[in-house]
């Protein structure tokens, strides 16, 4: 997440994706990589990381925030749903960010309707 921050997702990118290659189990370092990927636009790229690493962790409440995120931030909404439900009934230090995602997609779901 440092390196995101630090303003330079290429890099970022760069550096989690070879964390991942020698860790491949890394959850942190996947969700790095997905955080340098969204943050360059690329989603789809974004969501593969997090389905590979919620195949690796499903109960990682963060894997379960980001890729309902990703998934809604691509229009797929309904999609995102279980993932964000998930991370809703895990509870944990990461509610509050998991509660603001879950509003965000409602309120998306929400704004298809009308």
């Amino acid at each position: 997440a440092a390196l995101e921050r630090a303003g330079d997702a290429t890099s970022a990118r760069t550096a989690y994706a070879g964390f991942l290659k020698r860790w491949p189990g890394n959850i942190n370092a996947a969700v790095g990589l997905a955080n340098a990927h969204h943050a360059l636009g690329e989603l789809p790229q974004a969501e593969a990381v997090l389905r590979q690493a919620e195949r690796r962790d499903p109960s990682s409440v963060i894997v379960l925030n980001n890729l309902a995120q990703t998934l809604s931030d691509q229009g797929r909404d309904v999609e995102a749903l279980p993932f964000i439900e998930r991370a809703l009934a895990a509870g944990g230090p990461f509610a509050a960010a998991v509660k603001e995602t879950n509003e965000l997609i409602r309120s998306r779901l929400a704004a298809k309707r009308n």
